[in-house]
Parts: C-alpha cells; sequence; structure tokens
C-alpha cells in the first residue's frame, strides 16, 4: 500500500490527469496509466510504478514470483522494439551432491549499437536476499531501474550493443549460470562493462564506493553525479567497501570492467520500513544513463585509434620516388672545393 500510494503521488505530479470522478469510499483508485509517457526521457513515476507492480508479484505467494515478473516485464518491453528473450542456463554443479541441477530463466532485451561488442546491465528479477533496513520494495528496485533504462536507451544510437538482463535466481548461483553459459559462447571476452544495479531506491540511498569494481569505470560514474548535480546519491567522501552483488559472479569468471551501482551497506538515518523514494530512482537513472554516454563515448575513441593505420598511404605513390632508386640511394656529387669523409 505505500509504494501504491507513492506511485500515484508521483505519477499524478508529473503527467497532471484530467479530474477523475473519486472513487467510493474504503477503495484505492489505480495510479494514471504510465505506458501513454514518452520513453526517450527518464520517469521517476513510471519507474515507481514499475516498482510497485514488481513488489506486489515478488510478496503473492500463490504462484511463481520471476516467472509473474517475466511477463510483467516482457509486456511492459513490447513498445520499446528491443529483442526480447528467456535465456534458460543449467546450474554449473548442484548445490547438494546428487540433487537434480536447477534451471534459471534469465530474461534478456538486447539494443543493436554501432559495434558487436557489449555493455551488459543486470539486476535480479526478484529480491535476492534482504538486508537489514532495506526500504519497502528494494529488493525489486534494480529491476524495476533497468526497464526504464531499457526503454530510454531504447530510443537512442549506441555505440555498443547493450543487453539489459534481468537474472533470475534469489542467490549468487543464477549469475553464475549466465557467465558460464556466456563464457562457453565466447560472448564473456565481448563484454566491454558490465554494471550491476541493485537496492537503489531508498529516500537516504547513499551509493557504495565499491572495492570489487574496476576503479575507472566506477569513478566514472561518481564523475557522473557530480556532472549532473547528484553527488549525495555518489559521494566520494565515504569509506570504501566490498558489496555483495551480481557483478562478483561475472568477475570470477574472468570479466573485469565490472561496476557495482548498489546502495552502501550502511546508511544515515536508515531504518526498517522506509519507502522506496522516486528521487532516489531518478538520480540513480540519470547517473548511469550519463555514465554509460561517457564510457561509450571514451572505449569508442581507443578502438577508433587502436584500428587506425600507424602510417597514412601516400596520397600518389607513382609521384613518390621509391627509396630503392638509385637517384634516392646514391649520395650528392661533392661540388668544386667539398671535401668528402671517407
Amino acid at each position: 500500500m505505500q509504494l501504491a500510494a507513492l506511485a500515484l503521488l508521483a505519477l499524478a505530479c508529473e503527467s497532471a490527469p484530467p479530474a477523475r470522478e473519486i472513487p467510493p469510499e474504503g477503495t484505492t483508485p489505480a495510479p494514471p496509466e504510465a505506458s501513454s509517457l514518452p520513453l526517450a526521457a527518464l520517469s521517476p513515476a513510471r519507474t515507481l510504478a514499475d516498482l510497485t507492480a514488481l513488489s506486489e508479484r515478488a510478496a503473492d505467494a500463490s504462484g511463481d514470483a520471476e516467472a509473474s515478473s517475466r511477463a510483467y516485464l516482457t509486456e511492459q518491453l513490447q513498445r520499446t522494439g528491443l529483442t526480447v528473450q528467456t535465456l534458460s542456463t543449467p546450474e554449473p554443479s548442484p548445490a547438494t551432491p546428487g540433487q537434480a541441477p536447477r534451471s534459471f530463466a534469465h530474461l534478456i532485451a538486447t539494443a543493436p549499437g554501432a559495434s558487436s561488442d557489449l555493455f551488459v546491465l543486470v539486476a535480479p528479477l526478484a529480491q535476492r536476499g534482504a538486508r537489514e533496513g532495506d526500504a519497502v520494495g528494494e529488493g525489486e528496485s534494480g529491476a524495476a531501474l533497468l526497464l526504464e533504462l531499457a526503454r530510454v536507451q531504447s530510443t537512442r544510437s549506441l555505440p555498443y550493443t547493450t543487453r539489459f538482463v534481468w537474472l533470475a535466481g534469489r542467490d549468487a548461483t543464477g549469475a553464475e549460470a549466465l557467465a558460464a553459459q556466456m563464457a562457453a559462447l565466447g560472448e564473456l571476452q565481448r563484454v566491454r562493462l558490465l554494471v550491476a544495479i541493485e537496492r537503489v531506491c531508498r529516500a537516504d540511498l547513499r551509493i557504495a564506493r565499491d572495492l570489487g569494481s574496476q576503479r575507472v569505470p566506477r569513478e566514472e560514474f561518481f564523475d557522473a553525479a557530480a556532472r549532473t548535480g547528484r553527488e549525495r546519491f555518489f559521494p566520494r567522501n565515504q569509506d570504501y567497501e566490498t558489496v555483495e552483488s551480481i557483478h562478483l559472479a561475472f568477475r570470477g569468471a574472468g570479466v573485469r570492467p565490472v561496476v557495482a551501482v548498489v546502495s552502501a551497506s550502511s546508511s544515515p538515518g536508515a531504518k526498517a520500513g522506509d519507502t522506496c523514494s522516486a528521487p532516489s530512482l531518478d538520480a540513480v537513472g540519470a547517473v548511469t544513463l550519463d555514465a554509460l554516454d561517457a564510457i561509450g563515448r571514451r572505449l569508442a575513441k581507443i578502438d577508433r585509434f587502436s584500428r587506425a593505420p600507424l602510417i597514412a598511404p601516400a596520397a600518389d605513390t607513382a609521384a613518390t620516388p621509391s627509396l630503392a632508386t638509385p637517384e634516392s640511394s646514391a649520395p650528392p656529387a661533392p661540388t668544386s672545393g667539398e671535401t668528402v669523409n671517407p
């Protein structure tokens, strides 16, 4: 109910819908339809509405929460034109000897880029493991924000093919299974950047300065926060820490350019029962888009330089004397009075 009320308020502020008939007392009015909002710009209200829907599915104990969340996300992605698929990956090795290996059904949306090399953005499909002090719905916040990022990026020309992955499995095994599958297909070596997004919605959000992330792309996110005026969500004046998130499974499989965009393990004033915040979702979304753009431009520039010929060919080779010709190989004749050194 708290999330639903917040989503209603945020949507109402953003889209200012026409007046509606007041519902009967004791009923909850449905939030305005978010599907009509433009895809090209971030909408924290729409993200909060997605978060509400995903949280309701995660709390439904009567069915398969992951399957229900996948169905919702797939429906929402239909407007984007992205290629959407469900990829099943087997568990690398059963957790218990003699136990049949599990299978994980990940949802993947792909945006084509100028290069077939990959940017991979990953979030848990369903809540992984609640931490003490987590806000209500925080476990689904990464999935909701990833959906909004996919909407925005689907409208842009991208330097690198971008995959949005909603990862199945409530522990690290799902990530390990996907990493193993990508390694078997020879795709891990094409990953130029992998970003894990998780727990990004609390009102007092502070993104961790993670030691498990590669330094250069991690600092690009903090630079982007400074450029966009979101430093309070990505403060540099905080202790480094190692966060437990999806990126560690990929780093363990050999992917080096990994970044965790995850809330710090403790936030000042945090308390259980806090609700998710639209400004926090908006801040992380804006910083992520800015950082992806900066990293993409930097890597594309490096690629262009590394693939350029070291020496440009001459414009007219016929008019250029060859080093093998007598004219160019013989020394000039000495002039009168000139001494030739032996």
